[in-house]
């Protein structure tokens, strides 16, 4: 099996091997296999993040349990600064990381925050919602170049910056629907590559427009 998705950097590039391997068989024995299937499975393999459902979860990584399915964010572009290395998520996930309650009770909020905003698709609250996770995550995985990026976002006006908790990137989120966006993607990937990593763009998947999951009930 072949991907595209770059391993050790927080991508779900394991989890994803694991639910495409699980809908190939399902696929080539004409099954419908949905997502909780699916999920059971994974249990008793590795932490997941919930990418087995078509769009948007909030979900307990460790538990292999969703909490909420919020739907689809398309239009959503983040140019990503990959800082290098790589983190083992499974080691990661084993080693217990201390928590004050003042910030689990700011996670708290935080998610009742975005798990709102998302429904609504209010995309500049996304953004800072994404950008106080962030910064709450360097005392965990300090990411080196995030304070440039979050200068980056500012100047160029952009909705956010997001990383990868348990692993290597930082990415900047612009709005694909906003009249300028050309030019705040272009200049964005301008002052993110003055800066030592690998860029890379990715964007938000429409589930509206995948005719796969469209036929198929997952959530």
């Amino acid at each position: 099996m072949k991907s595209d998705i770059k391993v050790g950097k927080g991508l779900s590039s394991s989890t994803a091997d694991l639910i495409a391997a699980a809908r190939a068989v399902a696929d080539f024995y004409n099954m419908n296999l949905s997502s909780d299937v699916i999920e059971d499975i994974l249990k008793s393999i590795e932490p997941s993040d919930g990418i087995m459902y078509p769009g948007v979860t909030s979900y307990y990584h460790k538990k292999i349990e969703k909490i909420d399915y919020l739907g689809c964010l398309p239009g959503l572009a983040i140019v990503s600064l990959d800082e290098g290395g790589i983190v083992d998520t499974i080691e990661y996930n084993q080693k217990e990381k201390e928590f004050l309650q003042s910030e689990k009770e700011i996670y708290k909020v935080l998610l009742s925050e975005l798990t709102y905003n998302i429904k609504i698709k209010n995309y500049r609250k996304i953004g800072e919602i994404a950008t106080r996770s962030s910064l709450m995550n360097q005392n965990h995985n300090y990411k080196k170049n995030l304070y440039k990026l979050l200068d980056i976002c500012k100047k160029v006006e952009c909705l956010g910056v997001v990383t990868t908790h348990s692993g290597t990137c930082i990415g900047i989120m612009i709005n694909q629907f906003c009249d300028d966006y050309q030019e705040k993607i272009k200049l964005t990937k301008e002052k993110v590559s003055e800066l030592n990593g690998i860029i890379d763009v990715y964007y938000s998947w429409d589930l509206q427009s995948d005719e796969y999951f469209r036929k198929i009930n997952y959530i």
